[in-house]
């Protein structure tokens, strides 16, 4: 079983490999986990997560998790790791005129957003983003 333990901070945006037994504990950044041909049990904050065909899980920036694939075959994994700080830019665009932007374009935006850790299902148009 392969193990580490870290951040992912220098990773690439997207991670797709596939794995039969893996195991990873550590920080990560706001990110969105599916896979395909099996699952992978996460644990993150006080909950645990089966995550399969049908569903996707959600990580915030910062977040401490863990993973686990146990299988008899190969799991795929396809996963979209988000810059940090860029959910709060978008906020601020879609909450400022273009001319306050032009004014600001680097005003800070000092309040963290953060998503419901769960898992969601996949929705057509996601899944076939995701391909």
């Amino acid at each position: 079983m392969s193990q580490s333990n870290g951040s992912i901070l220098n990773f690439s945006p997207i991670l797709h490999e596939q794995s039969a037994e893996y195991y990873w504990k550590g920080t990560g950044g706001l990110s969105i986990k599916t896979f395909r041909g099996g699952r992978a049990l996460y644990q993150a904050g006080h909950g645990h997560f089966a995550v399969g065909e049908d569903r996707y899980l959600l990580l915030n920036q910062g977040q401490e998790y863990s993973i686990t694939i146990e299988s008899k075959k190969p799991v795929e994994s396809f996963c979209v790791f988000f810059p940090e700080g860029m959910v709060q830019e978008v906020r601020r665009s879609s909450m400022l005129t273009v001319e306050e932007l032009l004014d600001e374009p680097f005003y800070p935006v000092v309040r963290e957003i953060d998503f419901v850790v769960k898992t969601y299902e996949t929705s057509p148009e996601l899944s076939q983003v995701m391909k």
